[in-house]
């Protein structure tokens, strides 16, 4: 018999551990641990691309002005990414060294800031609560925990993946990335639906739902 208490009690149950989470990693300021693996991580995966890319992450301070708590310090860039042609830049500058200058032409380089808690921390922690509030033996849901946190962080790397890849094709100067017709457009329709909220949150569930369900959990979650 269907009834929808097992769901009210399983939405409550994720909202109590969504904001348990939050709150934890707001007093810990584990953001920032977090932020220097994701660079890391990126940095290690996506140091070279295309054709004679080098991509670095670097830490990025955002100045913002009157910070009242950890919690707006989460909207705040912290990471600097820089997407360079290496050879190109270093052509440039022996080309300006014998011309006597000392500034290398900003057309092989580009840069771009991003919150690298808001791309991946909050994600995974959504994914995580999901788990956790799920009614599945605790066995289960360790699986799923590590299943879970690994394909979500899958998906984060493809969406940065997929970011560089574009950043460097609009600006083609750099000459790593010329995509053009069909293959740019799908790349802008690519990007573009990966920086939706709605869309992640739908990846995020069909996680959840892959690496948590099975025939018998269905029945816990939608009756007595």
């Amino acid at each position: 018999m269907f009834s929808t208490k097992p769901i009210l009690i399983f939405l409550a149950k994720f909202a109590a551990i969504y904001t348990v989470l939050v709150i934890l990693i707001s007093v810990l300021s584990f953001d920032k641990p977090y932020a220097a693996t994701f660079r890391q991580i990126n940095n290690t995966l996506f140091g070279k691309l295309g054709n004679g890319g080098v991509v670095v992450f670097e830490e990025y301070e955002e100045k913002i002005k009157q910070q009242k708590n950890n919690f707006d310090n989460k909207s705040k860039h912290d990471t600097k990414i820089i997407i360079v042609n290496k050879e190109k830049a270093l052509r440039e500058a022996k080309a300006a060294k014998a011309r006597g200058e000392s500034n290398v032409s900003k057309d092989y380089f580009q840069s771009l800031t991003i919150n690298s808690w808001n791309i991946g921390g909050l994600p995974t922690l959504f994914v995580l609560a999901l788990i956790l509030a799920t009614p599945i033996l605790w066995k289960q849901k360790l699986w799923a925990v590590l299943w879970g946190f690994l394909l979500i962080n899958v998906f984060i790397l493809l969406k940065m993946w997929v970011l560089l890849v574009y950043e460097a094709n609009q600006h083609q100067q750099l000459d790593i990335f010329n995509l053009g017709g069909f293959s740019q457009n799908m790349l802008n329709s690519i990007n573009i639906i990966f920086s939706f909220l709605g869309f992640n949150l739908i990846v995020a569930i069909l996680i959840w739902v892959l690496v948590s369900f099975r025939k018998d959990t269905w029945r816990k979650l939608v009756s007595l």
